[in-house]
């Protein structure tokens, strides 16, 4: 169930790609979708957290998908949030990883600096 709605959630992103804002049938339906998909999460996370699971962590991600989906009838989800900061924590992953060697412990984040730059 979760993942089909899931998918549903998607597809509807996808079909209104390129609109600053959904209409209100698409809206209502991300709303419904949105809430859906995050209480599923939330019972999968209670479910991890009674059987001793580090499974299904509740994240500020989930709270801000509830809001985008009730602020897609003044915007469209896919204009605002494209999660860059996923892509720029593995960015700086690879590059403090490169860093470690050959550096010693009080110097890295000054060569983190030199190879971000």
């Amino acid at each position: 169930n979760m993942l089909q709605t899931q998918c549903a959630l998607q597809d509807i992103l996808a079909e209104y790609k390129d609109s600053m804002r959904l209409p209100a049938d698409a809206c209502s339906k991300l709303v419904q979708y949105t809430d859906i998909v995050l209480v599923c999460y939330s019972q999968l996370a209670n479910w991890a957290d009674e059987n001793g699971h580090v499974l299904f962590n509740i994240v500020p991600k989930h709270h801000y998908m509830w809001h985008m989906a009730r602020q897609a009838k003044f915007i469209n989800p896919r204009k605002t949030n494209t999660m860059l900061d996923e892509t720029f924590m593995g960015i700086v992953k690879d590059i403090v990883r490169s860093c470690a060697h050959g550096s010693q412990c009080h110097r890295i984040h000054m060569s983190f600096v030199e190879k971000y730059r």
